[in-house]
């Protein structure tokens, strides 16, 4: 933008410059990077190199989860019992609280004082190192405590590491978000959601491959062979429980790595932050109200590119004019510079000011206008959250233990993660397309009702009296609803 005709300056909030408006002198190049330590990454390409850390972050937010249910077996086997249901509960439980405690924040914490000064940047910072530092020591701890083999209290560690997870999950979504509004979306959220989705496909495919690695005798001996005589053989039962006894090298190296991976986030939201800041700096010394470096664009705010924070900024508003900006001052456009307003024009835009939100600040209007995007999002997650548990907890093939084939027996779970993992990814490039953007929230409520079908899906399973398990009587069809629930979960 640097260098652009004055009437391409625009303000990213919709709204234009005066054609009046003050010139501005055309900068020198900048390099934002220079100081950093990833300015190898950012020397060329900063674009890029923006668009591979909010990805990264996008699979740092999954991180925690995929671990701890891609270790659902180690745990079981370290502590002997089936605690998948308890852990799946803490998660939840402990991420609603979070969102709870996030929103509350919000509506205590006066939206002025967030706007004003550096608020906006120290708190959407905070609310991505501190979740992502404390995520990073429980993956630290939980891959320490793998190598210990009688390690006590692994329980009720595990528990609390799923509270401190679920907790900073919400907070490392929201701060990532708010991360993300600096830039464009092309070069922040776009990337930052596409990476979640790739982050899903990448471990359900290591998983996949893990399990093919293994043997699959004892699969066939403790569920082929006592099918007929142990009926809740699915459950781990205490009195069979052999117990942990050597080092289960896998399951360290998806939680070491997974603290590798969350260090790597906080390296890339020092080097967002570092570069927003010296975008900003930039942009107030230059007296920008836009700035881009090689296709980076900071997004800016009428109150944030106007702010009072620089004691003053030399602003020319013609050859031989100079107006000063002071803190404390409100500014209007004239015809050759900025001029100071009246205290009478000042009270009269906070009359008319407090008038217009009090006429907008109607309930039953909000209600009108979010009530679609509301319904197609509560769906959405109702019908995700009534499917998803039991498949990965009960659902099976129709032909196991009637073939030899491993995609039917022990490789079929690994194989729906995969297959919920990847219509997931599709989903999100679906709704990544232009041609989404012009629907209306209406169609997307009636498609969305469209997901209850996939629930009605479970009547179509066969089960017996004393049968843990469900099968759908054609794995075909099962495979193409996973496919379908994943791609329309993420779709909405």
């Amino acid at each position: 933008m640097i260098g652009q005709a004055e009437d391409d300056a625009r303000i990213f909030v919709g709204m234009s410059l005066p054609s009046n408006h003050a010139t501005f002198p055309t900068p020198r190049r900048p390099r934002p990077w220079r100081r950093h330590i990833l300015s190898p990454l950012f020397k060329r390409n900063p674009r890029f190199a923006l668009q591979c850390i909010f990805a990264l972050l996008g699979i740092g937010n999954l991180v925690p989860w995929n671990a701890f249910t891609n270790a659902k077996d180690y745990f079981e086997t370290r502590t002997c019992h089936n605690i998948e249901s308890e852990l799946v509960f803490l998660y939840t439980f402990s991420m609603v609280l979070s969102m709870g405690a996030v929103l509350t924040f919000q509506w205590v914490v006066s939206p002025k004082k967030i706007i004003d000064g550096e608020n906006v940047t120290n708190i959407s910072v905070m609310f991505i190192w501190v979740p992502f530092s404390v995520t990073a020591f429980v993956m630290g701890l939980q891959s320490l405590s793998v190598l210990f083999v009688d390690a006590p209290g692994v329980r009720f560690v595990a528990q609390v590491s799923l509270i401190l997870c679920g907790l900073a999950n919400s907070l490392m979504s929201a701060g990532c978000v708010a991360c993300a509004g600096w830039f464009s979306s092309d070069v922040a959220m776009n990337p930052h959601l596409m990476g979640q989705g790739a982050a899903g496909v990448v471990v359900s495919l290591v998983h996949l491959i893990a399990a093919s690695l293994r043997s699959p005798e004892l699969f066939f001996e403790t569920t082929c062979e006592e099918k007929a005589t142990s009926p809740s053989h699915s459950l781990l039962r205490e009195a069979d429980c052999v117990g942990y006894t050597r080092i289960d090298w896998s399951v360290f190296g998806f939680f070491f790595l997974g603290s590798l991976v969350l260090l790597a986030c906080m390296l890339g939201i020092s080097c967002i932050t570092f570069l927003k800041d010296e975008l900003e700096r930039k942009c107030c010394e230059t007296e920008e109200i836009i700035y881009s470096a090689n296709g980076v664009e900071l997004l800016l705010s009428r109150q944030e590119s106007l702010s009072s924070t620089v004691a003053s900024v030399n602003l020319p508003g013609s050859p031989s004019q100079t107006t000063r900006l002071l803190p404390g001052k409100t500014y209007e456009w004239s015809d050759s510079s900025l001029a100071p307003l009246s205290s009478a024009s000042i009270e009269s835009c906070e009359v008319k000011r407090a008038n217009s939100l009090s006429t907008q600040a109607n309930v039953m209007e909000v209600i009108r206008v979010i009530r679609s995007p509301v319904a197609c999002i509560y769906i959405t997650f109702l019908t995700s959250i009534t499917m998803f548990p039991v498949w990965t907890s009960f659902l099976v093939s129709i032909q196991q233990c009637s073939t030899t084939k491993r995609w039917a027996n022990d490789l079929y779970t690994p194989l729906t993660f995969v297959l919920y993992n990847v219509g997931d990814f599709a989903g999100r490039v679906l709704a990544a397309n232009s041609i989404v953007y012009n629907w209306v929230f209406t169609r997307l409520l009636l498609l969305s009702l469209g997901r209850v079908l996939l629930v009605l899906s479970l009547f179509t399973c066969t089960t017996a009296k004393d049968y843990p398990w469900l099968q759908i009587r054609s794995d075909i069809f099962s495979f193409f609803i996973q496919f379908s629930f994943g791609c329309s979960h993420d779709f909405f």
